[in-house]
Formats: structure tokens, C-alpha cells, sequence
């Protein structure tokens, strides 16, 4: 009689301790600095999630239709944010530095504008060819930074 009475017991337990792990937490970061540094820099979006990636808290989240993710400190510092973009959106300098450079004949797979603190405003193009990968690396002027084997 305790076996059965044990069974629906352990059921609901086991529902109940599965919505507490620790994933939870990573919807809100704990640390107030980063919260109102991040609401600080960007109003008005949508669809935030968080998560800690090494030292950061990392927010996904989507401004203007596009999808942005911010990088914040422990302490509330901003970091870098990355932003996908078209390559149509890339500056013109950064398009024909492509279009007549090494890789013009590869397929662009992604662009990605990046904000950051120590370097300022690259871009990044993922470009594909038969079983090659890289990431092209562009300053605004349209210099190639450098060139990474994607594996």
C-alpha cells in the first residue's frame, strides 16, 4: 500500500524539481549593472534572452526586424554587439573590397556587423567553397583585416 502511495508522490516531485535548474536564471541576469546597462543602450526590443557565456552576460534579443546580441561585463560594461545584416547593408566600400577581392567567387553563407569596445566597427562575412569555410574579416574601409579558417 506505501509502494502506491509513493508513486504519484514521486511523479509530481519529479515535475516539480525540474523547473528549478539553473537555465532559469539565465532569463534575467542577477547583477542589476548588467540589466540597466543593457535597457540603457537598447529600447524598445524584443524577444531578450539571456545567458553567461565565460565572463559575459550575452543578451539575444531583436531590434528594427534585426537580430542583435550584446555583450555586457560582470560589472555592467558593455562589450560588443554583433548584428546580422545582409550583405546589401554591408558599406559599399566593404562590397567591392569583396566582390574584387580572393573570395569574390566564393558563396557569402552570413554577414555580421560588429560593435566593439577595443576595436570599433568591423564586419564579418562567412563564405563558403566546396568544403572551405572562412571568415572574412573587414574593416569599414573595406581593407580585409584578415581571413579564418571557419572548422
Amino acid at each position: 500500500m506505501k509502494t502506491i502511495f509513493l508513486i504519484p508522490v514521486l511523479v509530481v516531485s519529479m515535475f516539480t524539481f525540474q523547473g528549478c535548474n539553473s537555465d532559469d536564471d539565465l532569463n534575467n541576469p542577477r547583477n542589476e549593472a548588467v540589466e540597466v546597462a543593457f535597457k540603457t543602450m537598447y529600447t524598445e526590443v524584443t524577444h531578450v534572452e539571456w545567458e553567461k557565456k565565460g565572463n559575459y552576460w550575452v543578451a539575444d534579443f531583436w531590434k528594427d526586424g534585426k537580430e542583435m546580441e550584446a555583450w555586457f561585463t560582470m560589472d555592467g560594461q558593455w562589450y560588443q554587439t554583433e548584428t546580422d545584416i545582409t550583405f546589401a547593408e554591408l558599406p559599399e566600400t566593404v562590397k567591392a573590397s569583396f566582390t574584387s577581392g580572393n573570395y569574390k567567387d566564393w558563396r557569402v553563407d552570413d554577414v555580421d556587423k560588429f560593435e566593439h569596445r577595443d576595436t570599433g566597427t568591423f564586419y564579418v562575412l562567412d563564405v563558403e567553397k566546396g568544403n572551405q569555410d572562412y571568415d572574412l574579416y573587414y574593416s569599414p574601409d573595406g581593407t580585409m583585416i584578415k581571413a579564418v579558417e571557419d572548422r
